[in-house]
């Protein structure tokens, strides 16, 4: 998972692919690129409890 926090108890999650294409031409990646940006997702963490900020990614790993 790769995520960015907004500094507000809320992170922008990212679905980044494994593995990127060696030989893919550069407008493939821009489309990719594109599809991940516009297919962010915005989660409310409540950031005093380490454990939870924990399950929060876990549960969402699971959803994936």
């Amino acid at each position: 998972m790769t995520y960015s926090s907004n500094g507000d108890g809320t992170v922008n999650v990212y679905n980044i692919p494994p593995r990127w294409g060696n030989n893919a031409h550069e407008e493939a990646l821009q489309n990719t690129y594109q599809q991940i940006l516009e297919k962010v997702e915005l989660i409310e963490v409540d950031t005093g409890n380490q454990e939870d900020v924990k399950k929060v990614i876990d549960a969402y790993l699971i959803m994936e």
